[in-house]
């Protein structure tokens, strides 16, 4: 059976319109401004597009990425001598940001790449989070130039490189012109830089496996950065396509500490007042991958609930609170408690002179804290890099990678299920007096892990990313 392959079938405007071979438009065609007919030949490209995926799909996922990287390599977008990179940033949410703010930031001072962000907006998210909103006004307020998804047309500019920020394939059903398997028809690289550090082992469950390894991002991609060699192996394990594609040179979220810390917010300073400061993170209560019914790896929601109110009454502390983006939303519809509850809790933090409830960029915050309280955010192991005491709270705590085991040893650990508060207590005593036992054992997990996170971690992806694409263009030539 011939598979037919991109350009072998007609879809073209111009026979929908019964225009015969050779022939000419009708005089009312004339009249349709260029921007239109443009429009219409990209939707025309887009169906082709469709059209081939649905078709080479029927052969089942792992040969339909097959046959996708075979289509690349056959059409990629070549770079030609003496032209400038076309790359393209793809942004979901804000908080998400500090994945490639590095990469991002040293591609636009290199006169070598030519750098848009294209702005996947509220408009036709998927995420049922308040957090979307607020993008757009970010990067505005950043003074960060973007195009809004609904306005971008791929095919204008054609880039060489697409980044991507969010990994999971059903969110770009929503986001289709942007779709990992299209872009790479159309012959564009795609590249992804984890959103999260994946420090927890998956080779055993088959949940996590999908979220980490088999996603189209992660099987399609060009190239995929990743923090540590452990992550790598991972995909040389589990990953449909191998691991050939990925590279450990470090994570760029850690390129923002190499640099001076601004000051504090003027809304924190003015709640700290010279009090100790203590950041505590919550997680969303994921169980899909749990092995007993109702239990999660974050500690239970009323758990985390009353940690939070107990942290808002300590008059010697100051603590800032940060809740996943999605905390809210997860814990009430998978019934763990209810919408009345966590505004409740969210209303005495506010109101509190010893807590801030804490949204959007954190990372400026990070070194002015004294200790960090978390469950299983991946913000633990930008935690880790402070070089200060850090509590894990679990309910199911999470199977970890070697190099995880590591970091994690130098934690100090609560206790599980129904201990939550008092581990919390425990610790914050620790801070007060400033009983530190794992001090050494932290310094040393610093030094093997973190020493080398000089700042220029984005740069590094960046070059990687020049050289490689000026050696495909010199075996091509």
């Amino acid at each position: 059976m011939t598979i037919r392959l991109l350009g072998e079938k007609k879809t073209l405007e111009a026979r929908r319109r019964k225009i015969p071979a050779g022939g000419h438009a009708p005089e009312s065609f004339a009249g349709i401004r260029r921007q239109s007919i443009q429009a219409r030949l990209f939707e025309d490209g887009v169906a082709k597009l469709e059209g081939t995926a649905e078709h080479i799909r029927f052969w089942g996922q792992r040969t339909y990425m097959e046959l996708v990287n075979l289509h690349f390599a056959l059409h990629k977008i070549p770079l030609l001598p003496g032209e400038r990179i076309r790359i393209d940033f793809l942004c979901i949410a804000a908080y998400l940001w500090p994945v490639w703010q590095s990469v991002y930031e040293a591609c636009r001072a290199d006169e070598r790449m030519k750098v848009r962000i294209i702005l996947l907006d509220r408009a036709h998210s998927f995420l049922e989070d308040a957090s979307l909103c607020e993008t757009q006004a970010f990067f505005q307020q950043e003074g960060i130039p973007y195009i809004s998804y609904a306005d971008y047309v791929p095919d204008a500019d054609r880039p060489h490189i697409m980044v991507y920020q969010f990994p999971y394939t059903k969110g770009y059903e929503y986001f289709r012109k942007v779709s990992p398997d299209l872009v790479k028809l159309r012959g564009t690289r795609p590249v992804y830089i984890s959103y999260g550090i994946e420090y927890d082992e998956a080779r055993h469950k088959d949940a996590i496996n999908f979220l980490h390894y088999h996603q189209y991002v992660q099987s399609l991609a060009w190239r995929v950065f990743v923090m540590h060699e452990d992550i790598r192996e991972g995909f040389f394990r589990n990953c449909r396509t191998g691991g050939e594609h990925v590279h450990a040179l470090g994570h760029p979220r850690f390129d923002v500490y190499a640099r001076k810390a601004p000051p504090l917010p003027e809304h924190i300073e003015a709640v700290r007042k010279g009090r100790r400061m203590v950041f505590c993170q919550v997680h969303h209560p994921s169980d899909h991958d749990s092995r007993y019914a109702y239990r999660t790896h974050s500690l239970p929601v009323e758990e985390t609930i009353a940690i939070l109110l107990w942290l808002a009454e300590q008059g010697d502390i100051c603590t800032v609170v940060t809740l996943h983006p999605r905390f809210e939303t997860w814990a009430v519809q998978k019934g763990h408690t209810t919408a009345e509850a966590i505004g409740r809790m969210k209303e005495a933090i506010r109101q509190s002179p010893n807590a801030v409830l804490h949204t959007g960029e954190y990372q400026s915050l990070l070194p002015y804290m004294d200790a960090f309280i978390s469950d299983q955010s991946s913000l633990l192991l930008e935690m880790a890099y402070q070089n200060r005491p850090v509590l894990y709270l679990y309910d199911e705590p999470l199977a970890l990678k070697p190099f995880a085991e590591e970091i994690f040893a130098a934690f100090y650990h609560g206790r599980g299920y129904g201990h939550g508060l008092a581990d919390a207590q425990a610790f914050l005593q620790r801070v007060r007096c400033g009983d530190d036992p794992l001090a050494e054992e932290r310094q040393r997990m610093w030094d093997k892990y973190f020493s080398a996170s000089d700042g220029r971690i984005g740069q590094r992806i960046m070059e990687h990313m020049i050289t490689a694409l000026h050696i495909e263009g010199s075996n091509s030539a």
